[in-house]
């Protein structure tokens, strides 16, 4: 099994390209810079769109 770790993305996860393929992906530390709604549902979106 093949695991990709993100972590503490800071509201710039949508620069990432080109991710290895992996069979989970897994998140960790901090995906926004202010915790404002909207940077959540953003991450959130691109998150659940991952092909993992």
């Amino acid at each position: 099994m093949k695991v990709l770790h993100l972590s503490d993305t800071h509201n710039n996860h949508r620069r990432l390209r080109d991710l290895p393929e992996a069979d989970v992906v897994v998140h960790s530390g901090d995906f926004c810079m202010v915790g404002t709604e909207q940077e959540a549902i953003d991450f959130l979106n691109w998150f659940c769109d991952l092909p993992h």
